[in-house]
């Protein structure tokens, strides 16, 4: 787990160990956000953005290039845990990011369940695969918005599931 992420936390630059191909583009390195998404290379984007209620994928005032697990306004100095490592052996290894029951920002939202999400990157197939366990409603907070997708450097282009491009608010295990 990361040490003591905060609310709007980015993480230092994070090797992957691996050359990973994203969007056409080869990176190296990412960097985790404790409001649900990752960015790649090492650059620094300031702070996380949280006030994302108007905006929609692709969007070149979020992170990019970059995945979003379940970017929402998260406060992990609340509650919950942010872990990364790489599981199996070259050239068939999984880059890990998981937000295990993270706290939503806002007194607002304290009464609701907390958020868990986890991206996988593999690197002989350079494919990336979205795990979101649960996403709780809060309207009182941020006009519930929630991101799921990807967007490709310059943030000219991204995919995000239908629906989910800050269009619905809830996800749960089913």
């Amino acid at each position: 787990a990361f040490e003591e992420p905060y609310d709007d936390w980015g993480s230092d630059s994070i090797s992957l160990g691996w050359e990973f191909i994203f969007f056409g583009a080869t990176y190296n390195t990412l960097q985790v956000s404790s409001n649900g998404y990752l960015y790649f290379g090492e650059s620094d984007f300031g702070y996380s953005p949280w006030q994302i209620e108007t905006m929609q994928l692709p969007n070149d005032f979020l992170p990019y290039p970059a995945i979003f697990a379940a970017y929402h306004d998260m406060n992990p100095s609340e509650c919950g845990e942010i872990f990364y490592g790489v599981d199996g052996e070259a050239p068939n290894r999984s880059f890990v990011v998981s937000w295990n029951e993270v706290c939503p920002f806002s007194s607002q939202c304290q009464d609701v369940l907390p958020s868990s999400a986890q991206v996988i990157l593999r690197e002989g197939t350079h494919e990336v695969e979205f795990h979101v366990v649960n996403r709780s409603s809060c309207s009182g907070w941020n006009e519930d918005a929630l991101i799921i997708g990807m967007q490709n450097e310059g943030a000219v282009w991204a995919s995000t599931p239908a629906g989910f491009n800050n269009e619905t608010s809830v996800v749960s295990e089913r």
